[in-house]
């Protein structure tokens, strides 16, 4: 049996997974810090040494590098230039909120924007909630699949996959389907019908009234069930970052409608100030006079 049938999934096929995976969570750890100059620091400290560069205006650069990336993988907030950051600091300040608040919506701070904070669109939550649904359901599929009994099988000849469990042998679709008592009544759907070879049908019935198909399914289903649940720890771990996003979407809804209340707030006292005859403060509207003091990175 084994000249005429193998099984649809290779070798190859689990170890090739596995180094994608190992290949996504470095590519994911390199997202998340949005910047290698730690870790390329670190290398070059092992074989260089701690000298630091020696030009005042190179090591200025190199510095404020270096505090925006450790800022950026502690507080998960990116900013492009240290200005950047302090300015950040200074409106999160003015609107009374907490820097551990910001941090959980990285992704919703454009420094090109006048108020930080950008207010996700309704199409963002619906593709992340189907995002979500269809990683979600391949993790049922291929979870279903690990534990199937029948394996996916390849007829060498015709190229014909099929599903089997050694005792009946059908269709992926279920067009067709052949077993011990239809193969001994003779019968058994068309060739033209299934795509086999003659011998190829004849194959499959000796192989099912004999039992010589459960070799190739056994051999199917010791490499299909491990490619299953790779693909069930990926799957899993693409829809957690799916599900993330969308609670980090969330986040950053809850914070604007934060930003809003407390822009009326100040804005409803700045009126009644007004009406009492009392100046407001000038300066009170410019969170960039405000400078970031040690208190607010904890």
């Amino acid at each position: 049996m084994d000249k005429i049938i193998s099984a649809a999934v290779g070798p190859l096929a689990t170890y090739i997974l596995s180094t994608i995976a190992a290949l996504l969570i470095g590519a994911y750890i390199a997202f998340r810090a949005k910047s290698t100059i730690l870790i390329r620091e670190k290398a070059l400290r092992f074989f260089v040494g701690d000298a630091d560069f020696q030009d005042e205006a190179i090591q200025e650069v190199s510095c404020e590098r270096r505090d925006l990336a450790r800022f950026r993988i502690l507080h998960r907030i990116p900013a492009p230039t240290l200005n950047d950051l302090r300015r950040l600091l200074a409106w999160m300040t003015a609107h009374g909120l907490r820097l551990d608040e910001l941090s959980l919506t990285p992704n919703w701070i454009d420094y090109k924007n006048e108020s930080f904070l950008v207010t996700p669109k309704k199409r963002w939550f619906m593709c992340l909630t189907l995002g979500f649904l269809f990683f979600w359901l391949n993790v049922v599929s291929f979870l279903v699949i690990s534990q199937s009994n029948n394996a996916l099988l390849t007829m060498k000849a015709s190229g014909v996959m099929f599903l089997s469990n050694g005792s009946e042998a059908t269709s992926l679709f279920g067009r067709w389907r052949y077993d011990k008592a239809a193969c001994a009544a003779g019968r058994i759907p068309e060739t033209r019908r299934t795509g086999l070879t003659d011998s190829e049908s004849s194959a499959l019935c000796t192989g099912l009234a004999e039992g010589l198909l459960m070799r190739p399914v056994e051999e199917g289903l010791s490499i299909q069930r491990p490619a299953a649940w790779a693909l069930v720890i990926l799957c899993a771990v693409w829809g957690c970052q799916v599900l993330a996003a969308l609670g980090e979407a969330i986040r950053a809804l809850m914070l604007s409608k934060k930003v809003r209340a407390h822009g009326a707030l100040v804005q409803n006292a700045s009126g009644r100030l007004q009406e009492d005859g009392v100046p407001p403060d000038a300066n009170a509207s410019e969170p960039s006079a405000i400078e970031p003091t040690g208190e607010l990175i904890r």
